[in-house]
This record gives C-alpha cells, structure tokens and sequence, in this order.
C-alpha cells in the first residue's frame, strides 16, 4: 500500500472513529459512544402499547384469496389499466408493481403527461383502487414514483397517505437519487444519472 492509499485509509478511519451519536438523560443531550448506544428495553411490549399498524383497524379486507383467471395467467396485457383492471375479480394477484406516469410533461404517444394535479391524482387513486381490490390479502404493491419539486408536489408522500387511507400497511420507502455530477459532465456523461438509493 503506498503513502497516498495508507492517509486515505487513515482519514476514514479517523472519520468512522470520530460518528457521535447523542442521547438524552437528565433532561440533558449527553455523547454515548457509538458501540454503547442505549438500546430499547421491553421492545415488544413497547410496541404493542403504540398500537403498531393502528390506521389499519377496522379494515374489511378479506382473507379468502382467488385464482387469476386463465385469460389473464401469464400474460403482458396492453390496454387501459382501469379498464383491465375491473375484469379481475377481488383477491387474485400476488404483487403489483408499477410505474405511473410522474405527469411532468413528457411527451407519450397515447397519453396527456401534464394533467391538473387533481385531476392526476383522481385518475391515479381510482386506477390504485382497483389494484387494492384485486390484491390478494397479505400482497404488496410497489411503486416507482418520483416527485416534481418543481411544483412542490410530494407525489410519493401523497401516495402513501392515499395507501394508507386504504387501510394498507405501509412498508418502506426507498428514495433514488439520480444525481448528475459535475465529473460526470467533465466526462461527457451529461446526460447519465447516478442512481444512489439513501
């Protein structure tokens, strides 16, 4: 290892070293060092106190899955969604995952990509309907959605929430920063994003 690469080494290890992590006790904010940080006593009682899922209470989902039908096993099927959607009966698909047009204003062959906002979400929320129905109790749905900061459009929070409405148990989030750095327009890669998942 040369000179170069052992100060390298050294300057992540000093950084690794010097992660602080705070606590309160006394009413006061105190260091705990970073292998000694408090843990949680009595997790499992402590989470049931908090009623974990509570804004899925009184859901009527029911628990009796369906087959698929033949028409539809093992298909790519082009069409209107909704449309599709509404021939499957209650309870018959695994998994959905999808990727709605973000309405940025792209421009699609078949389709408006610059909706008013609620008109957007009203389509949106009827098609996410439908996938709630047809899912199967204990599926999942994902989905790739991105916000226009632009307009200061939460999208994927606005999502959730919907979801949640819904009575759905809300799972994870993962954000995908596609960054584009200055080093990647040096190169002439300007047009290439670098996907971080945080």
């Amino acid at each position: 290892m040369n000179d170069n690469s052992k100060k390298i080494v050294q300057a992540i290890l000093n950084s690794i070293t010097n992660i602080k992590s705070y606590g309160l006790k006394s009413g006061k904010r105190v260091y705990v060092d970073y292998n000694n940080e408090r843990k949680v006593q009595n997790r499992k009682e402590k989470k049931e106190k908090r009623q974990q899922f509570y804004y899925t209470k009184g859901n009527n989902f029911s628990t009796t899955n369906n087959e698929i039908p033949k028409d539809f096993e093992n298909k790519i099927i082009c069409g209107d969604s909704q449309n599709i959607l509404s021939q499957l009966p209650d309870n018959c698909i695994d998994i959905v995952v999808t990727s709605p047009p973000y309405n940025f204003g792209l421009d699609y062959a078949s389709t408006s990509d610059d909706n008013h906002w609620e008109n957007y979400f009203k389509k949106l929320f009827s098609i996410f309907s439908e996938c709630v129905r047809v899912l199967k109790y204990g599926g999942r749905i994902i989905i790739n959605i991105q916000p226009l900061f632009s307009d200061y459009i939460p999208t994927h929070h606005i999502i959730s929430n919907f979801f949640i409405q819904k009575k759905m148990i809300w799972k994870g989030e993962i954000l995908w920063e596609k960054i584009i750095t200055t080093v990647s327009i040096l190169r002439g890669e300007a047009g290439k994003a670098h996907p971080i998942l945080t």
